[in-house]
């Protein structure tokens, strides 16, 4: 075996090893909460934001990537929650299929709806926010399994906001023909249930759920502000993409388009050992 072919395959190996210690240690561990751990589970508190990771019941390796890395930091003030579908092809009852994950982690909201992308999950995941959920954010975000986000930038940002009529992402296009991107968008919680209950998002749910969001709240009386970051939320600096690319900052809340758990490791070893010195 020539040594570059030698050293990708040890590179491989360890990222194997790697990401499958990380789930035997919580498999391990996950009965031993803390006192705060069932106190930041209380429907009671006070949430500032509620992140929706958009995954899938298959997706088991992935969910416990992002509980061994970025989700390590989350305060009280923050809830990470993967956000699935009821049913989805060849699996009519995905509550029964991940019954043991919800009952470890309590951290999979299973929602009324077919297993998609763009065929109405966005609507019905804000539906069930308003309908379903325990208690009333401040602020909801819908997320993507394949981004990194940073908890602790993203709740100072947050807090700085105006409590209603707030919209804040990443504004793809220009003028008044953009959308805010799907890798992360945040509403505050008077728009989520505006969406709820108004009427017309759900006679329009069917298309790309980002531009769909973006076209619901433009005919929103209640929004007052278009809060858009154009730095801080990107695509990974390693793949040849070509826009909103560059280098990690330490500033960063949402890092996108990590397909690969190598370049998820990647991304969260570099924000570790800063976030480590804070815990």
């Amino acid at each position: 075996m020539n040594s570059p072919t030698k050293t990708k395959t040890i590179l491989y190996v360890f990222l194997f090893c790697f990401v499958n210690i990380f789930f035997l240690s919580i498999l391990l561990n996950h009965s031993s909460s803390t006192i705060s751990d069932r106190e930041d589970s209380s429907p009671n508190r006070h949430i500032l934001l509620f992140l929706g990771i958009f995954t899938t019941a298959a997706k088991e390796q992935r969910r416990m990537l992002i509980r061994n890395t970025y989700m390590k930091y989350k305060s009280p003030s923050v809830e990470v929650n993967f956000i699935v579908c009821s049913s989805a092809e060849n699996e009519t009852n995905v509550r029964n299929k991940l019954s043991d994950e919800i009952d470890n982690f309590k951290d999979i909201l299973i929602i009324d709806c077919y297993e998609n992308m763009n065929d109405g999950k966005t609507f019905d995941f804000f539906a069930h926010m308003v309908n379903n959920y325990s208690t009333s954010p401040d602020f909801v975000m819908k997320g993507d399994d394949d981004a990194y986000y940073h908890l602790p930038n993203l709740e100072t940002r947050t807090s700085t906001f105006p409590k209603t009529g707030v919209f804040f992402g990443r504004r793809f296009g220009v003028g008044n023909s953009f959308f805010f991107s799907g890798m992360g968008y945040m509403l505050s919680f008077d728009l989520v249930r505006w969406i709820a209950t108004d009427g017309y998002p759900a006679s329009d749910k069917k298309g790309p759920e980002d531009v769909l969001v973006t076209k619901w709240i433009n005919r929103c009386r209640l929004v007052t502000s278009y809060l858009c970051e154009e730095y801080e939320i990107y695509t990974t600096p390693f793949k040849n993409l070509i826009f909103w690319v560059h280098d990690l900052t330490l500033s960063t809340l949402v890092v996108h388009y990590l397909k690969t758990d190598e370049d998820f490791l990647r991304v969260s070893s570099f924000f570790d050992e800063y976030l480590q010195q804070k815990v």
